[in-house]
C-alpha cells in the first residue's frame, strides 16, 4: 500500500509528511527573537567621535542611552579632568535617561577614537515592555553599576 494520495482539488498526487510540531515552534520562535533583535538594533542611531571629543555633557537633558561599539570613554566630574570611570567595547552609558527626566550627571568624553550606538529612550522602552526578563536584567546591571560607581566615588574623595 502506498502512502502517496491524490488532492481532491487539484487532482495532482500527494506525499503525506509527518511533521514535527516542537521543530515548527522552535523555527518560528527563533525567527520572532531574531527579527525582535534585528528591530531593536535598528532603532540605535551610529555615532563617531574623535579623542576628546564630548558625547555628554553635565546639566544636560538626556534623552538617549549609549552603546560602545569600539573605543574607551571617560565619565568625568562635571567640568573637570577628574575621571570618574572609564568605560570600553560593550559598556553601556547615560542609561539613567532612559528612565527618569533629570540632567545628566557626568560629562563623558572620547579617550580614544569612539564608535558608540545610540538608543533612544522611546525603543528602549518599548522594547522593556515587550521583553520583561529583559527588565530585570537591565536592571540588575543598573544597581551593580551604581555600587561600582559609589565605590569609586568614595576612593576618588579619600
Amino acid at each position: 500500500m502506498s502512502d502517496e494520495r491524490i488532492d481532491a482539488h487539484s487532482g495532482l498526487p500527494i506525499l503525506p509528511v509527518l511533521l514535527d510540531i516542537n521543530d515548527v515552534k522552535d523555527f518560528f520562535m527563533n525567527f520572532a527573537h531574531q527579527n525582535q533583535m534585528y528591530n531593536f538594533i535598528n532603532s540605535y542611531e551610529y555615532l563617531t567621535y574623535d579623542e576628546g571629543e564630548y558625547i555628554i555633557y553635565a546639566g544636560d537633558v538626556g534623552d538617549q542611552a549609549f552603546v560602545i561599539v569600539s573605543g574607551t570613554v571617560s565619565i568625568r566630574f562635571p567640568g573637570t579632568e577628574k575621571v570618574i570611570y572609564d568605560m570600553s567595547e560593550g559598556d553601556v552609558f547615560g542609561e539613567l535617561a532612559l528612565f527618569t527626566d533629570t540632567t545628566r550627571s557626568a560629562d563623558v568624553v572620547a579617550k580614544t577614537k569612539v564608535r558608540i550606538m545610540a538608543l533612544p529612550k522611546s525603543a528602549f522602552l518599548a522594547h522593556l515592555r515587550n521583553n520583561p526578563d529583559k527588565a530585570i536584567e537591565f536592571m540588575r546591571s543598573i544597581g551593580n553599576r551604581l555600587n561600582t560607581l559609589t565605590q569609586n566615588y568614595s576612593v576618588t574623595l579619600d
